[in-house]
């Protein structure tokens, strides 16, 4: 059913069309967030303000619990795209019941969409983010919600000190609970970053325990964002250099207690440790891309085909290789680098440089030269069909001597003085007699 169309002056507008989800697909949110059966509403009309306000904190807490925060789509895919569509969100995070989360735009966009069709009076608006001091441009979203005459804000996509209720937007500076001992505020103030002192907008403030000060989280205003200023964002948030999303890998999610409420988190980066009321409980720490990946599956409950996994290899946020110095992990990475974006490597198998390898034969490390002059050489010598495991690049001076055996174009390439081509390579491609006698 669409809306009549407004006219203003000489323009005729209609009223925007937003998402809905079906009963259908809250059922299944609901299932994806453990919500209680008796717990349940698929409407709020008719609730008192006080009611609608505890089922929101209700919703907003199993969240926070049960869907993640994480950015694993633009390190462990091979696409790295971001869709922030409402059905592209729910097929993502709920249908496909893979314990998949997201950041802030997937996760409050999601959230926000469930609102809305629950009948909530709602509308998203964007956040900058505070770092070490830096404030950053547009790149956080939150969600307002109206009941009964007071606005509040929701915030599912922030991470371990993002609020953990609804937040009155009110000048009142009331302390908020947090994790205890850790507590929150909104403040209604300037920022240093502003040029005209008389600007004011909402500042969200943490504070980890009463002998610490509060620190700026995100500040916001209240004007309300569009499809379109998201697309920006999102496009800023999950393809530039400078942010963290792109540089790190990183997942968090709440931990309840026994009484119900959230008492601590669990975070996941370089290694996976839980908190619990501000304390550090455990901590395990990785030491490949292996252990992170089985600690992914083990605790968040997210399992990452063969693909996914190797899509991470020669990114910045690739774990260091284990059993490497950091200068021979680099060079590894730097190869790895080189052959999922250079067009030499573009078909080649990604296990053409293998750690058992190094492991085995004792060999050193590429450096990026090297390896892009290698990798020219295996598109010229045809690579092996199929990416047969034996077939490496050998950097030793004893395999010198087999350049004799290779095709002429490829004796002629320019290789490093130090580096020769496994035989193997051209006799998969030519036959036994263009090999020699292998290995």
């Amino acid at each position: 059913m669409f809306c009549k169309p407004l006219s203003i002056g000489s323009l005729s507008m209609s009223a925007p069309q937003r998402p809905v989800y079906t009963r259908a697909q809250m059922e299944k949110y609901f299932d994806r967030l453990n919500l209680p059966e008796e717990q349940r509403r698929y409407h709020v009309a008719g609730l008192s303000p006080g009611d609608a306000l505890a089922y929101l904190a209700s919703l907003q807490k199993h969240h926070l619990v049960q869907i993640p925060f994480e950015n694993l789509s633009l390190h462990y895919s091979s696409h790295r795209h971001i869709s922030i569509h409402p059905e592209a969100l729910f097929t993502k995070i709920i249908a496909d019941d893979n314990g998949r989360g997201g950041y802030c735009m997937e996760n409050s966009g999601l959230f926000g969409t469930l609102l809305h069709s629950l009948g909530f009076n709602t509308y998203s608006a964007g956040a900058r983010v505070f770092n070490q001091g830096r404030l950053s441009g547009w790149g956080h979203m939150i969600v307002f919600v109206k009941i009964g005459g007071q606005k509040y804000y929701v915030d599912v996509g922030f991470g371990a000190n993002g609020p953990i209720e609804p937040m009155p937007v009110d000048h009142s500076g009331a302390i908020r609970p947090h994790i205890a001992p850790a507590s929150a505020r909104l403040q209604w103030r300037n920022i240093s970053q502003n040029v005209d002192p008389d600007q004011r907008l909402w500042v969200y403030e943490h504070k980890i325990d009463e002998e610490h000060d509060w620190e700026p989280m995100y500040c916001f205003t209240e004007l309300e964002f569009l499809p379109g200023d998201y697309r920006v964002m999102n496009l800023s948030t999950s393809t530039s250099p400078t942010t963290f999303f792109t540089k790190i890998v990183f997942m968090e999610k709440k931990l309840l207690g026994d009484d119900g409420s959230i008492i601590g988190n669990i975070i996941l980066g370089t290694d996976v440790k839980w908190r619990i009321h501000g304390k550090k409980e455990r901590e395990i720490k990785f030491e490949s891309e292996e252990d992170r990946v089985k600690a992914i599956e083990e605790h968040f409950g997210i399992k990452l085909g063969v693909v996914e996994r190797d899509s991470i290899l020669g990114l910045v946020s690739q774990m260091k290789v284990a059993g490497l110095t950091n200068e021979r992990s680099e060079m590894y990475i730097d190869y790895r680098t080189y052959c999922e974006f250079g067009r030499a490597c573009r078909t080649y198998p990604p296990w053409v440089v293998e750690l058992e390898a190094r492991r085995r034969l004792g060999l050193v490390g590429l450096s990026a030269s090297k390896a892009r002059q290698s990798a020219v050489a295996l598109e010229h010598c045809g690579g092996v069909p199929g990416g047969q495991n034996e077939c490496l690049l050998t950097l030793s001076h004893a395999s010198i001597p087999r350049l004799a055996l290779l095709p002429p174009f490829c004796i002629s390439l320019s290789l490093p003085t130090d580096t020769a081509l496994n035989a193997n390579i051209c006799r998969h491609q030519y036959g036994p007699a263009a090999g020699g006698a292998g290995h």
